[in-house]
């Protein structure tokens, strides 16, 4: 097991043991709890609503402001990518990410369109707490990918099978030995 498997581990059993998933799952009300439980509300955000009406430039967000921890997400796609998304930026949250170099640069527009009340000083301080779901390229990225991923699986299983509200479809034989054939054939670490 590498190190950042073991912490996305380490952080889905910190958050399971301190806050229970709602049956059936909501991803509002878990962040809700969460919130709750670490003592700093989480704002789910839509973003057709923050931006009227324009195209989201990205999937996710997450700011971390002194009044809450925001979670901006594209709303348009669907129900289970939005859960992911949120998802996404929740592991960054309890990961405790934080944004690295001068990637941020990029980003102030984006904050100055997000939060046009705060003067420039304050979205500057804000540029080190946001965190963009663009790509996988770090570490960062691709734990935060692997904390949603995750705790979807661990849903899955504790809802014995069902992924919001619905059922979860299982393989005919035939097509589950493809998908086996095809995980062995990448090896392991490359899946």
């Amino acid at each position: 097991m590498t190190e950042a498997h073991a912490r996305v581990e380490r952080a889905l059993d910190q958050v399971f043991s301190s806050v229970a998933p709602p049956r059936p799952f909501e991803v509002g009300a878990f962040c809700r709890d969460l919130g709750a439980a670490r003592g700093h509300p989480i704002e789910l955000m839509p973003l057709s609503q923050v931006l009227g009406g324009r195209v989201a430039p990205f999937d996710g967000l997450l700011v971390s402001a002194f009044d809450a921890d925001y979670v901006f997400y594209d709303d348009t796609t669907s129900a289970l990518h939005q859960q992911n998304t949120i998802l996404h930026e929740i592991g960054h949250l309890v990961l405790e990410h934080r944004s690295i170099g001068d990637s941020g640069q990029p980003r102030l527009p984006m904050l100055r369109l997000l939060f046009p009340h705060f003067n420039e000083a304050r979205r500057e301080e804000l540029l080190g707490k946001a965190l963009c779901r663009a790509g996988f390229q770090d570490i960062q990225e691709r734990e935060a990918e692997s904390f949603a991923t995750q705790f979807s699986a661990r849903l899955l299983d504790a809802e014995g099978g069902r992924v919001l509200g619905r059922k979860a479809k299982r393989l005919p034989p035939h097509e589950a030995q493809v998908i086996d054939r095809l995980a062995q054939g990448l090896g392991p670490g490359q899946q």
